[in-house]
């Protein structure tokens, strides 16, 4: 029996009404988190999404990592295919009461992983060019738009993890930013939630330094140098679900039943 980091598959699938639909490992995953006006943040939501908050206040993040392994439901990985680097900048929103993260942009230099998500996910995918290395125990991150019709996008970074690691604890701000298990988006005025599935975070504390960083710019944002959170990663396996529609209001859908 294929199992998922131990625990099987079918155990899963009872959780969605629908299966996954892909699976991929994601490694190396730094959060750089950021505090943000709400009207800001608000302002580039797409309409019909309610922003989420903690404390008052709205929250942006990027997140460079790495993807392999990753593969269609039933079908084995293709080499070459599997695998890619991703940058995404995202905010944290709430449709009917569930959590999850609005995708702003996502950084990627595979043409195939891009088309992908633009057709079956709504997400603003824009093909980069990027470059990763370690240099003793720093990541170094490097990731520059390429279309001629987007708006230009650059980051030059680099991160590492400090000692330790933990979960992430209830009503803290690292549980409130990590803690999302549903992404959504808008298309043709219907909204729609993709679910993902994944164990629990096994999160180490970080430092980065940020040299550019014009990809919140190029989203209507604007950040500072220095993030307000950072925190790092090393690995996690992942499901994707297909999305569906989240339009109708949770105390309507109950009265429906």
């Amino acid at each position: 029996m294929i199992s998922f980091r131990h625990i099987p598959l079918e155990d899963y699938l009872t959780k969605s009404r629908q299966p996954w639909l892909l699976f991929m490992t994601w490694l190396d995953l730094f959060f750089a988190s950021w505090r943000v006006p709400v009207e800001a943040a608000r302002s580039v939501l797409p309409r019909g999404l309610e922003l989420d908050t903690f404390d008052g206040t709205a929250w942006v993040t990027m997140v460079p990592m790495r993807v392999t392994g990753m593969h269609w439901r039933g079908i084995p990985p293709i080499p070459g295919m599997d695998g890619f680097r991703e940058l995404n900048l995202r905010t944290y929103v709430r449709q009917n009461g569930k959590p999850g993260v609005c995708f702003l942009s996502i950084e990627c230099p595979a043409g195939l992983s891009d088309w992908i998500a633009r057709q079956f996910f709504g997400v603003p995918y824009h093909f980069a060019q990027m470059i990763t290395f370690n240099d003793s125990d720093f990541f170094h991150y490097a990731s520059e738009r390429l279309l001629k019709d987007r708006t230009s996008a650059t980051f030059f970074a680099k991160f590492r993890a400090l000692e330790g690691g933990h979960q992430p604890v209830p009503n803290t701000i690292e549980h409130f930013l990590l803690e999302r298990y549903a992404s959504y988006f808008v298309h043709q005025g219907k909204t729609y939630r993709g679910e993902i599935q994944h164990e629990k975070w096994n999160v180490q504390p970080a430092e980065a330094f940020i040299e550019v960083n014009t990809i919140a710019d190029a989203a209507g944002l604007q950040l500072s140098a220095r993030p307000d959170h950072v925190a790092f990663v090393a690995r996690t396996d992942t499901l994707i679900f297909p999305p569906v529609v989240d339009d109708v209001p949770a105390v309507a859908a109950r009265e429906a039943l």
